[in-house]
């Protein structure tokens, strides 16, 4: 009960926000909220929300959506919103959805220890480490390209997982050049 009507005016924010263009910003506002509750279902439900924005707003949303690349969940929220399926095949443009990616790499390489331990953190984690498998399909060399710039971080943990982000058969497969380019 507690997490049935959040859950179900999250879904309704992301149809509004979706279909009046003029309540997207505060739609946004909302969602940016929602990412970061307490309640996981809630904080689920944001990414369809967003999805949902992107599937009519396109590659304007990824640019509106900078203001969620300021905390773990947040950032989580939008990498989740980019692989879904009615936002992805939307985007033509990959320097924009690339900048979310590096962004939200920051914000785990710029991390304290004690910011290591809060749910966000994994929560993003998890996120970035299936962006080559969703994403690289879709924009390939630029994406790709930069995956390997963050593979060089000073971070053994963060390098782990920008090379579990690329240990696919199906990347291995289509993009072997730029897979041998993160690996090196």
């Amino acid at each position: 009960v507690l997490e049935f009507l959040p859950v179900c005016a999250t879904a309704a924010i992301g149809a509004r926000g979706a279909s009046d263009e003029r309540a997207r910003g505060s739609m946004l506002a909302m969602l940016h909220e929602l990412a970061e509750d307490m309640r996981f279902r809630v904080r689920d439900a944001v990414p369809e929300a967003l999805a949902a924005i992107g599937a009519r707003a396109g590659g304007a949303l990824v640019e509106d959506v900078d203001g969620f690349m300021d905390g773990f969940f947040h950032a989580a929220a939008v990498l989740r919103a980019l692989a879904r399926p009615e936002w992805l095949t939307t985007l033509a443009d990959a320097e924009p959805v690339v900048e979310r990616v590096r962004q939200a790499f920051a914000l785990l390489d710029g991390a304290n220890r004690s910011a290591r331990r809060y749910p966000g953190f994994k929560a993003l984690e998890d996120a970035l480490v299936v962006v080559p498998r969703t994403l690289g399909p879709r924009f390939g060399a630029p994406l790709f390209a930069a995956w390997a710039e963050l593979a060089t971080t000073k971070d053994p943990d963060l390098a782990a997982l920008v090379a579990r982000g690329i240990d696919d058969a199906s990347l291995r497969g289509r993009f072997a050049d730029e897979v041998a380019a993160v690996k090196r």
